[in-house]
Protein backbone atom coordinates (compact mmCIF):
# COMPACT_ATOMS: atom_id res chain seq x y z
CA UNK A 1 0.00 0.00 0.00
CA UNK A 2 3.05 2.16 0.60
CA UNK A 3 3.28 2.28 -2.89
CA UNK A 4 0.23 3.31 -3.93
CA UNK A 5 0.22 6.18 -1.67
CA UNK A 6 3.62 7.01 -3.24
CA UNK A 7 1.55 6.96 -6.54
CA UNK A 8 -1.27 8.65 -6.00
CA UNK A 9 0.95 11.56 -4.58
CA UNK A 10 2.78 11.42 -7.76
CA UNK A 11 0.25 11.63 -9.90
CA UNK A 12 -1.23 14.87 -7.63
CA UNK A 13 2.65 16.58 -7.88
CA UNK A 14 2.27 20.43 -6.47
CA UNK A 15 -1.05 19.40 -4.50
CA UNK A 16 -1.43 18.92 -0.96
CA UNK A 17 -3.81 15.47 -0.91
CA UNK A 18 -5.52 15.09 2.57
CA UNK A 19 -5.57 11.75 4.09
CA UNK A 20 -8.88 11.01 3.29
CA UNK A 21 -7.70 11.51 0.08
CA UNK A 22 -5.36 8.81 0.36
CA UNK A 23 -7.06 6.11 2.38
CA UNK A 24 -10.07 6.52 -0.60
CA UNK A 25 -7.40 5.74 -3.20
CA UNK A 26 -5.52 3.24 -1.59
CA UNK A 27 -8.23 1.25 0.88
CA UNK A 28 -11.38 2.33 -1.06
CA UNK A 29 -14.42 4.55 0.43
CA UNK A 30 -15.63 2.08 2.80
CA UNK A 31 -12.34 0.80 4.30
CA UNK A 32 -11.99 2.13 8.01
CA UNK A 33 -8.17 2.89 7.70
CA UNK A 34 -6.83 5.50 10.78
CA UNK A 35 -5.18 8.55 9.68
CA UNK A 36 -1.83 7.39 11.95
CA UNK A 37 -1.79 4.49 9.00
CA UNK A 38 -1.22 7.19 6.84
CA UNK A 39 1.21 8.91 8.73
CA UNK A 40 2.97 5.45 9.31
CA UNK A 41 3.13 4.53 5.63
CA UNK A 42 4.45 8.22 4.62
CA UNK A 43 7.01 7.67 7.12
CA UNK A 44 8.09 4.77 5.59
CA UNK A 45 8.37 6.11 2.01
CA UNK A 46 10.52 8.86 3.51
CA UNK A 47 13.24 6.98 5.00
CA UNK A 48 13.30 4.79 1.58
CA UNK A 49 13.60 8.44 -0.67
CA UNK A 50 15.97 9.48 2.05
CA UNK A 51 13.99 12.18 2.83
CA UNK A 52 15.20 13.41 5.74
CA UNK A 53 14.27 17.28 5.07
CA UNK A 54 11.22 16.54 3.75
CA UNK A 55 12.30 18.04 0.06
CA UNK A 56 10.03 15.39 -1.59
CA UNK A 57 6.60 14.49 0.28
CA UNK A 58 6.41 17.61 2.32
CA UNK A 59 3.84 17.93 5.53
CA UNK A 60 0.85 20.54 4.74
CA UNK A 61 -0.19 21.69 8.52
CA UNK A 62 -3.81 21.00 8.57
CA UNK A 63 -4.26 19.52 4.86
CA UNK A 64 -1.92 16.10 4.28
CA UNK A 65 1.23 15.86 2.24
CA UNK A 66 2.01 16.73 -1.17
CA UNK A 67 4.79 15.23 -3.41
CA UNK A 68 7.23 17.58 -4.69
CA UNK A 69 9.83 17.81 -8.26
CA UNK A 70 13.36 18.19 -7.17
CA UNK A 71 12.88 21.99 -9.05
CA UNK A 72 9.83 22.59 -7.15
CA UNK A 73 11.70 22.03 -3.69
CA UNK A 74 14.30 23.89 -4.64
CA UNK A 75 12.21 27.10 -4.82
CA UNK A 76 11.30 26.79 -1.38
CA UNK A 77 15.08 26.50 -0.24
Amino acid sequence: NDIKILKHLKNQVGTPVSRNQLIDAVWGIDRETSHRTIDNAIARLRHLLGDTNEQIIRSVSGVGYVFETKAQAREKI
